[in-house]
């Protein structure tokens, strides 16, 4: 069986399981680099010719010309789920990334802001004027409430509440976030 034919199938297999449209494009334009490496330099276009060999041999390669230890992985993580796929389609019976493991990456410590820091940027926006109250809001909920930016960005008046604000995250996840009396305060002057 063709590899990309396989990949129709397996977005396909995506959508129905309701995959985000930013997840599934990752899946295939991903899909579509390994498939272009095995054409051009192995000749490969079925799923049964691929071995895990070809497969290192991409993430060396990838590894060569710069690419972070958490990409690689991140390649190797969509790789693995097509192929899983195609054993459970019995396209084939066992999987070539079965063998191939996971680049150790290095262990990294996010900087945080320090008291000091955070006083300085609320202190920033203390103006009157729309704008630098919607920035204290705005960094009253990062630093209160630890949500994502997109979180923030897309996120409607209807889901904040006098004790909570209910967070619709990654994956379609929903879960409810404290509101303490500081964010409660600034959420009140910002409307």
């Amino acid at each position: 069986m063709l590899l990309r034919d396989v990949l129709k199938e397996y977005k396909f297999d995506c959508k129905a399981r309701k995959l985000s449209v930013k997840t599934i494009d990752g899946y295939m334009r991903m899909n579509g680099y390994l498939f272009d490496y095995l054409e051009q330099k192995h000749g490969i276009y079925d799923v049964e010719q691929v071995r895990a060999s070809h497969i290192k041999q991409f993430l060396l390669l990838k590894e060569e010309v710069g690419a972070k230890p958490q990409y690689i992985n991140d390649l190797l993580k969509v790789f693995k789920c097509y192929f899983k796929y195609c054993v459970d389609e019995e396209y084939i019976q066992t999987s070539p990334t079965a063998k191939v493991h996971n680049v150790k990456q290095p262990k990294v410590l996010i900087r945080t802001f320090n008291e000091a820091e955070i006083r300085k940027m609320m202190n920033y926006c203390n103006g009157r004027d729309f704008v630098s109250m919607r920035n204290k809001a705005l960094l009253a909920i990062l630093f209160d409430t630890g949500m994502r930016l997109n979180e923030i960005v897309t996120m409607k008046r209807e889901q904040i509440f006098d004790e909570y604000i209910l967070v619709h995250g990654k994956g379609n996840k929903e879960r409810l976030v404290p509101v303490s009396p500081f964010l409660s305060k600034v959420l009140i002057r910002y409307q």
